[in-house]
Formats: structure tokens, C-alpha cells, sequence
């Protein structure tokens, strides 16, 4: 019999028990450690796609685009000008025919058609065929390819394309 007896301690039948175990109980060998990473792996994939996106905005700055082989410079005084920004209307710019003739404009698509059809006509007779478009970038490709059907369908016209941006006055 030990000191503290084996029917007081309970421990009568372990061989191992000492007397610090009867008041500190002894914790299971087999633990089981889990923990939550969610967190980390959210934090792995936005760290993935921030270097992505920087990766590919880097490349694109870098990349060399090639010079257009079609194309001539002209003087917008050896054309005529029809000029096109969008409308209030999405589905209906604002044309106008003339370099300064802002005034004029119109969204009409039936009375731009016969605008431009006469400018591409003014245009055989008096600039040897030239007509330049000159179009804000924000103006849709659809809107361009008509204009640009209507003055092809004239006889002996040259087109010209121009992009322009607007400048914003502060």
C-alpha cells in the first residue's frame, strides 16, 4: 500500500499513477490541434490575382503595337469634313458636315444620310473625291459603318478616317 492508500486515491489498479496526478488529471496523449485557415487561403488568392492583373498591365504597357501600313496623311482643307460624336440618344449620334459647323449638327439618322451622301457628292466634284470622317472615340463602330456605306456607295469618292478625342477645358 502507497502512501495515500489505494482506496482513497482511487488509483488502485495504475501502476503509474503518482501522487501529482490524483489532483492534476493527466491530458490525453492523442490531441486533436485543427485550426481554421480560411482566412490564409482568401488572403493566397487575392495575393494571387493582385499579382495577375499587375503582371498583365505591366506586359500591355510594354507591348509594341504596329505602325498602320494604309495610311496618308491629309490636310482637312484638301477634304470635305463630316464630323460625328455620340448623342444624348446612344442609338443616334450627332453629325455635322463642315470642319466648324458644330451648330448644324443633327441626330436624325434619315437627314445624316443625305448629308453625308451630298458631302461625298460636293466632295467628287470639288475635292477630288476626298472625304475625311473625323470621329470621337466614344462613337460606336455601327454608327461609323454607316456613314462610312453612304459615302463608299457615291462614285469616285477616297475615304478618310480620323479618331479624335475631345479636349476638356477646366
Amino acid at each position: 500500500m502507497n502512501h495515500f492508500g489505494d482506496a482513497a486515491s482511487g488509483l488502485s489498479g495504475s501502476p503509474l499513477a503518482t501522487p501529482l496526478e490524483a489532483f492534476v488529471p493527466r491530458r490525453p496523449v492523442a490531441d486533436d490541434a485543427h485550426f481554421d485557415i480560411t482566412a490564409m487561403v482568401d488572403l493566397v488568392f487575392m495575393m494571387n490575382i493582385f499579382f495577375l492583373v499587375t503582371s498583365i498591365t505591366t506586359t500591355l504597357a510594354e507591348m509594341d503595337l504596329p505602325s498602320a501600313r494604309n495610311c496618308l496623311a491629309t490636310n482637312e482643307t484638301d477634304c470635305v469634313v463630316v464630323s460625328v460624336r455620340p448623342g444624348p440618344d446612344p442609338d443616334c449620334p450627332l453629325l455635322w458636315v463642315g470642319a466648324d459647323d458644330e451648330l448644324h449638327a443633327t441626330s436624325d439618322l434619315n437627314e445624316q444620310a443625305e448629308r453625308v451622301r451630298g458631302a461625298a457628292e460636293r466632295a467628287v466634284r470639288e475635292k477630288e473625291g476626298r472625304v475625311l470622317i473625323k470621329a470621337e472615340k466614344n462613337v460606336r463602330l455601327k454608327d461609323t459603318a454607316r456613314l462610312c456605306s453612304i459615302i463608299s456607295s457615291v462614285e469616285g469618292t477616297r475615304l478618310m478616317f480620323a479618331v479624335m478625342e475631345l479636349d476638356v477645358k477646366d
